[in-house]
């Protein structure tokens, strides 16, 4: 029997067929034979490549080894990451102790630091009545600058022709219109044009980038400046990590092979722009730890923006950056009665303000003064308290502006409440008290509750002053001064549509002419305060009740006068 295949004369005599049947492994693709025996170029081409697979190449080699490589720097990255986003009861503490390095371990019990405590309350939260410090951008004069509604319609959105602009330029545009709407104080535009920019930066330089770290680090900037924390935290937290993961020893990014995509790696390699960032990134977070009354997590980041910032060249330093770090973490310390230390963070940052500016002449110097006045006032140290408060008002003078004036003003009514209520000087209360006077009415107006509150304080220390005369013949005369500041003090409540104030100035009112014996005028505001606090409290109220007894009173007392009235002209 013969059989063709593949143009080859197989024979099957000569006891060929008792041999097992031929089974045929391909390698590369599936020939099928039906002879014993493969063709010789098979078997040749079969030889060779076990050959080259027994004893495999440089090139293959390199190969598997860069492969090898790559898998373990994934590894290596993936377990950075869970290092940094593991379940901690602070993420934020955990990227510091990368960033320091196992050979810096943080150590803050020895400062005795509590954790937590109550917040301060926020502007808003405060009366409408209470003096505060203002800047510029609180003011109720606007000292921003002057622009149209059209001109802001113009910053808060891009254009068609700025919306075909190449992805670096559109960015600088951007940067542009964010710049003015800051010095408009306008957070929430400033925050839905930083959104763009983030989305273009991401874009260009990619997710892991020191542009992308810095432009999150500029929107929790931006949350923080309207009170929005937990915005703030979350970008300010993403910005912290990227920056671990950039400038630590286990950081190791992921290579990425796509020819499309721009070579990120010399940025993201960039260590000293990172460097550059921590000061303030650490600042940003200590900041909002602190508003929040998280001390001891505020402590640790200010502690960090402090050592960075130290650790920069120092031409590479800001100074502003440096000066608020000191601010905070006086203000940090005197909320846990460290005095010393309080102080001693206000005296550098009253040194690097000096060194920035030259002169004692700058608000923030003032305010330096302020916050060492504060410090010694609740260390009961009242006359370096006092002291400090006086540098403080006369800086305000110096520069003259009308909130520097007004800040001068509620400067010397602290100084009025420090003698008046600590140091019992009435006389030099009631000089401070004046000044104060004068300086919130010209800022205020005369109908504002800050001017009215002013004018109570020295109203009061007037009426103290009464009570410390005793019998005198000057007695009358302060009696008589109180009277015309008390019926200011109601003109103005009137005014501003406080029936409930105005009961009690009638009720003061009152009390000094039953006192002057001008029981007329004393019944006409005791009646006022009567008929007022019977309408706002009802008649079972103890105001009302107290005012109906020395309407009473003062009959009686009205009456007897009249009567001896009577009987000296009879005699």
């Amino acid at each position: 029997m013969m059989l063709f295949a593949n143009d080859y004369l197989l024979s099957l005599e000569d006891g060929e067929h008792d041999k097992p049947p031929y089974k045929h492994r391909p390698v590369l693709r599936d020939f099928s034979f039906q002879e014993e025996t493969p063709p010789k170029h098979i078997v040749e081409a079969q030889k060779s490549l076990q050959k080259k697979l027994a004893s495999p190449s440089r090139k293959r080699m390199g190969s598997v080894k860069c492969l090898d490589t790559l898998k373990e720097n994934i590894k290596q990255t993936r377990k950075t990451k869970e290092k940094i986003k593991k379940a901690n009861t602070n993420d934020v503490m955990q990227m510091i102790r990368i960033i320091k390095g196992p050979e810096n371990e943080m150590d803050d019990t020895s400062i005795g630091i509590p954790t937590c405590v109550e917040p301060p309350p926020l502007i808003s939260q405060r009366s409408d009545s209470s003096l505060t410090y203002i800047t510029a951008s609180r003011s109720s004069i606007n000292l921003l600058p002057k622009i149209s509604n059209v001109e802001i319609a113009n910053l808060i959105a891009m254009n068609e022709k700025d919306e075909l602009l190449p992805p670096k330029r559109k960015i600088f545009v951007l940067e542009k219109k964010i710049s003015k709407l800051k010095e408009l104080k306008m957070y929430y535009h400033v925050i839905d044009l930083r959104i763009m920019v983030i989305a273009l930066v991401r874009m260009l330089y990619g997710s892991k980038s020191c542009q992308y770290a810095e432009q999150l680090l500029e929107m929790g900037t931006s949350y923080l400046k309207i009170k929005a924390y937990e915005q703030a935290f979350t970008y300010l937290k993403k910005s912290l990590l990227i920056i671990t993961q950039i400038i630590s020893k286990d950081g190791i990014f992921e290579l990425d092979f796509e020819e499309d995509k721009p070579d990120n790696l010399e940025n993201q390699l960039n260590e000293s722009v990172c460097k550059n960032l921590l000061p303030k990134l650490f600042f940003i977070l200590g900041k909002c730890y602190l508003d929040q009354g998280q001390l001891k997590l505020a402590h640790s980041c200010l502690k960090e923006a402090k050592e960075h910032n130290e650790k920069l060249e120092v031409e590479m330093r800001d100074s502003s950056i440096s000066f608020d770090i000191n601010m905070q973490l006086a203000n940090l310390f005197s909320r846990i009665s460290k005095f010393e230390n309080a102080l001693q963070y206000l005296i550098m940052a009253w040194e690097v303000k000096m060194k920035e500016v030259g002169s004692n002449n700058h608000p923030d110097i003032a305010v330096v003064y302020r916050e060492m006045a504060q410090v010694h006032f609740k260390n009961e140290t009242f006359v370096e308290a006092i002291e400090n408060y006086v540098k403080a008002a006369s800086v305000y003078d110096e520069l003259g502006g009308p909130v520097d004036l007004f800040n001068s003003a509620v400067t010397s009514c602290t100084i009025g409440n420090i003698y008046f209520e600590k140091l019992k000087d009435l006389d030099k209360a009631m000089e401070y008290y004046t000044k104060a006077v004068k300086g919130v009415e010209l800022y205020c107006g005369p109908y504002d509750k800050k001017t009215i509150k002013v004018y109570q304080y020295l109203a009061r220390c007037v009426l103290e002053k009464h009570t410390q005369e005793g019998n005198t013949e000057n007695q009358r005369n302060i009696l008589e001064k109180a009277c015309t500041l008390y019926r200011e003090i109601l003109k103005r409540q009137m005014k501003v549509d406080t029936e409930s104030q105005c009961v009690a100035t009638n009720e003061t009112l009152g009390d000094i002419y039953f006192l002057l014996e001008d029981y007329g005028n004393a019944l006409l505001n005791y009646e006022r305060g009567f008929l007022t606090a019977e309408e706002l409290f009802g008649p079972n109220n103890t105001t009302t009740t107290t005012l109906q007894s020395k309407l009473q009173e003062t009959r009686e007392h009205m009456n007897e006068k009249e009567d001896r009235n009577l009987h000296e002209d009879k005699y």
